[in-house]
């Protein structure tokens, strides 16, 4: 309903969510990403967390969509780090893999906001299989002088986001380019411009991280 059958100007919209193969909700995507004669909205989603190609699970395998695996850190078991800071080195072991991936971006020990002390987060095995759910307590999280109520979360819908803000900023970079700028310009720009660092060997997962 915000971005309109006709976008006057650039939208990005964010899909942290997912699930099986389903032809209408991929339909719905591939829709409101639009057609070369309206290519205005670049949708990025999540990749999954089920350890499986992506190819499986919608909406992540829409083509035109921007489609964001997570990294995590092998030091990490099970993505569990206290620290804040550590380095994203490597796909997360739960993060849904494949050619079909076009960026990976950080999944995991990401802060998220945070409205109450009972929110449960997943916990994978090595396999990617919900083995069980932990209880993550809120925190106050001091930034910039203001203190948020945060907790720190895993997965590609902690990922989808920080390519989503880079597809923003090339929006607004390239917003008075003399041809009027498309969702496919847009990825072309993040995936040339993503740094390598061999995230995921032996998955055919391009090797392209924000």
């Amino acid at each position: 309903d915000q971005v309109g059958p006709t976008p006057t100007r650039p939208y990005v919209v964010n899909m942290s969510l997912g699930g099986p193969a389903n032809s209408a909700f991929e339909a719905a995507v591939e829709a409101l990403i639009g057609t070369e004669a309206s290519p205005r909205v670049a949708v990025v989603v999540a990749g999954g967390n089920e350890n499986v190609n992506v190819n499986l699970v919608a909406p992540a395998r829409v083509p035109d969509a921007i489609t964001v695996g997570a990294l995590g850190n092998a030091e990490c078991a099970n993505e569990s780090c206290t620290a804040i800071n550590f380095y994203y080195d490597e796909r997360a072991t739960y993060s849904n893999y494949g050619a079909g991936v076009d960026l990976m971006a950080p999944g995991s020990n990401t802060w998220s906001a945070c409205a109450a002390s009972n929110l449960l987060t997943a916990v994978f095995d090595g396999n990617g299989e919900v083995i069980g759910y932990t209880q993550k307590e809120c925190s106050d999280v001091t930034i910039d002088g203001t203190t948020y109520q945060l907790t720190a979360l895993n997965g590609t819908s902690m990922a989808c986001p920080h390519a989503a803000g880079v597809a923003a900023l090339w929006w607004e970079a390239l917003r008075a380019a003399p041809i009027p700028l498309s969702h496919r310009q847009v990825e072309s720009r993040m995936t040339v411009s993503a740094r390598t660092d061999g995230f995921a060997p032996g998955t055919q997962t391009p090797d392209r991280g924000q």
